[in-house]
């Protein structure tokens, strides 16, 4: 496995960590083959009233929940992606967490099927189960998510097998994916941008908040550890302006005593040798010229320390 597919599972990781949500279920079924259509003959209990289905709740990651015996999702959900082309790679943030269904209280599993025959492949990633401590119970949530996924259109149809009801029910829903595409120059900005314009742009395709960065004058700085940017691992990353338009990017390996940490980013990058020592190290590609060195640099508020970093800079 290459160190892409290695980032690509790490990510997938962290996104299911994120999106792991509360489905607000407590009641039991008696009824087998409970389908679809008929999912209001779910009984409180053996011998009390019929539970109507509730209103929805919408989570986020589209994870959707009521206080039915399982999640009922809509009929049709819409997700969309954004495919970056940059001047040194590609990015697509490949894993999605877009459907949930799952149950209070009984040991369950799930089972899919997808028709017809789609491009976009989909992994089922079954959470065995928490205690919510509130509730006093435990929580059973079956997740699915996207691997490089594609415009297109298809049905979703997994069943859930409550083991210790002997029942299941059936779901099924329209998912339409749609990829739009963007020419950037690295990661989601263009140089000659001005500071609003990467800050919301970076905000909204990596989902921080404004207190991720750090406003100084020229820089403005994602602070460690708010988000996984891609290749750029868990770095710092400085965007440096002049005259309100973007002339850099740094990523800044706060912890690294010399270049070989940021070898294996300098090579997804297009440099062609191995990093090593303290020497700066230069190369071009797509229009861009990239240089790996040792420079001082602000690594949290107060402090400045030597460390390697990788300059991207548009050629003139």
């Amino acid at each position: 496995m290459d160190n892409n597919q290695l980032r690509t599972v790490y990510r997938a990781i962290n996104l299911i960590c994120y999106f792991t949500f509360a489905i607000l279920l407590n009641v039991s079924c008696k009824n087998k083959n409970i389908g679809l259509d008929n999912v209001e003959q779910v009984k409180q209990d053996s011998t009390g009233p019929i539970r109507q289905d509730t209103v929805l709740t919408v989570g986020r990651g589209g994870i959707y929940y009521n206080d039915d015996i399982v999640s009922t999702p809509p009929k049709e959900i819409v997700y969309k992606f954004t495919k970056y082309y940059t001047r040194v790679d590609t990015i697509l943030y490949p894993t999605n967490f877009i459907y949930t269904i799952g149950v209070f209280g009984y040991y369950p599993f799930l089972k899919y099927r997808v028709s017809p025959t789609n491009n976009t492949p989909i992994y089922a990633i079954v959470d065995l189960g928490s205690m919510l401590p509130i509730k006093q119970k435990w929580e059973y949530v079956a997740t699915f998510d996207f691997f490089s996924p594609v415009s297109e259109e298809f049905t979703l149809t997994p069943t859930l097998t409550l083991k210790e009801l002997d029942s299941s029910v059936v779901r099924s829903t329209k998912i339409k994916i749609e990829v739009a595409e963007r020419n950037v120059d690295v990661l989601h900005s263009t140089f000659g941008m001005s500071r609003e314009q990467v800050k919301k742009a970076e905000k909204d395709e990596l989902n921080v908040a404004d207190s991720d960065f750090l406003e100084l004058n020229p820089e403005l700085i994602l602070i460690d550890g708010a988000v996984d940017l891609q290749y750029w691992g868990s770095k710092l990353v400085a965007f440096t302006f002049k005259n309100n338009q973007l002339t850099s990017i740094m990523a800044i390996s706060k912890t690294g005593t010399d270049l070989s940490e940021l070898g294996d980013l300098a090579s997804d990058y297009g440099n062609e040798t191995t990093l090593t020592g303290l020497a700066p190290v230069k190369w071009q590609k797509n229009g861009l010229q990239l240089t790996a060195q040792m420079k001082e640099v602000l690594i949290r508020p107060g402090e400045k320390k030597t460390v390697p970093c990788l300059i991207v800079e548009k050629i003139p």
